[in-house]
């Protein structure tokens, strides 16, 4: 989770080139505009191909976004759970409130 001085439209709009798309829902979180994306590599860029995320973007300001990720642990996807991580992630962000200036 974190802040990235990229504007909301470039982050929620994932280059088809490294990501696909495999489900976007818009949503409201604090009262800010938001996207959920599900997503799976291609393998073209830093992560091997097939992996997924999913990923919270937020409209921090006309130039800020807050994003919020977790992905499929790889090799270690016996021991972590994805979809229980996605669950928790979810939660966390849509319980999101943001201070006066964020």
């Amino acid at each position: 989770m974190g802040y990235e001085d990229t504007p909301f439209e470039v982050i929620a709009d994932p280059d088809p080139f490294t990501q696909e798309v495999l489900d976007a829902r818009n949503a409201q979180i604090d009262g800010k505009e938001a996207v959920r994306l599900h997503l799976r590599s291609t393998g073209e860029g830093l992560l091997d191909k097939g992996v997924g995320l999913v990923q919270w973007v937020i409209r921090a300001g006309d130039r800020r976004t807050f994003t919020a990720t977790t992905i499929q642990a790889g090799e270690f996807e016996a021991v972590v759970d994805f979809e229980a991580n996605v669950e928790v992630l979810d939660a966390m962000v849509e319980s999101l409130e943001f201070l006066a200036g964020d």
